[in-house]
């Protein structure tokens, strides 16, 4: 269905003068990153395709290591991210995480 309509867009007449130039960048974008923004297969095999569950671990961490009077220094924070990295690979073992 998508390259149904992505050749209708390649065979399309532009009246509006440098519209044809912005179309012809993001279909090459699109050409380009194909194989990055196949959302529907990725929720299909249920994968998280927005950035909300990434934010939302950034968010609880900062606020974890970032309360009020909380000095970490490099090795303590570094001990914290690994224990929380191996509790976050138990709870989702479908999902790479970096180490």
């Amino acid at each position: 269905m998508v390259a149904r309509r992505w050749n209708g867009c390649e065979r399309c007449q532009i009246r509006e003068p440098g519209a044809a130039g912005t179309l012809n960048r993001v279909l090459g974008c699109l050409r380009r990153h194909w194989e990055r923004i196949r959302y529907l297969e990725f929720r299909s095999q249920g994968d998280h395709i927005g950035s909300g569950v990434v934010e939302r671990q950034c968010t609880g961490l900062g606020q974890r290591v970032n309360k009020p009077g909380m000095n970490w220094h490099p090795a303590g924070l570094a001990s914290l991210l690994a224990v929380d990295n191996e509790r976050q690979r138990q709870q989702y073992p479908s999902v790479a995480l970096a180490a």
